[in-house]
């Protein structure tokens, strides 16, 4: 069935509202399906810690349950600096976290930025982008799995930056070849 969905953010929305008081909002508005923000960088829920990151998203998750909400898709890591080899080993363990929070919201989809090893002021070569971003999405796979998240490769408008492209997008997508990634 089809939803309609809003995007909401802790320290926005939530925060003044409350979890009951904001999906109650949602629900009123005519949504039922809520696309969150807040598990990207230095929001609330990445700051604390994950037992305590835990027993948030599980009152918020209740809380959108009890107003007949779901949380169609969450966005992940940004802004994140993924230039370097030691960078993109150091946000693992944080998209790691993205999956496992997206999971606790009873979420089945992740938004994630592409890996762009030169920012978005260019790249190495398309080859070596597409290679990069194969390799780095493929090992967040089973965590992907076990947590029965999908992974969602965002398209960016970059337009010197081959990821950028939904057709580069999607040679990714295929050579993973797996239903965790989109």
């Amino acid at each position: 069935m089809l939803k309609t969905g809003i995007e909401i953010e802790d320290d926005l929305f939530v925060e003044s509202n409350g979890y009951d008081g904001a999906f109650e909002k949602v629900r009123r508005a005519g949504f039922d399906a809520v696309d969150y923000q807040s598990i990207a960088t230095g929001n609330k829920i990445n700051k604390m810690a994950k037992e305590d990151a835990f027993k948030e998203l599980s009152l918020m998750r209740k809380a959108a349950e009890n107003n007949g909400v779901e949380f169609s898709q969450t966005h992940g890591l940004w802004p994140v600096d993924d230039t370097t080899e030691e960078s993109r080993k150091a946000n693992f363990p944080n998209y790691v976290k993205n999956i496992e929070y997206t999971s606790a919201l009873g979420c089945k989809n992740l938004v994630l930025h592409p890996i762009l090893p030169m920012s978005w002021r260019g790249e190495i070569s398309e080859e070596d982008t597409l290679s990069l971003n194969v390799d780095y999405f493929s090992k967040l796979l089973p965590v992907a799995k076990d947590n029965g998240v999908r992974i969602c490769i965002e398209n960016l408008p970059f337009v010197n930056v081959s990821i950028s492209y939904m057709e580069n997008v999607k040679k990714v997508v295929r050579t993973i070849d797996d239903e965790h990634v989109a």
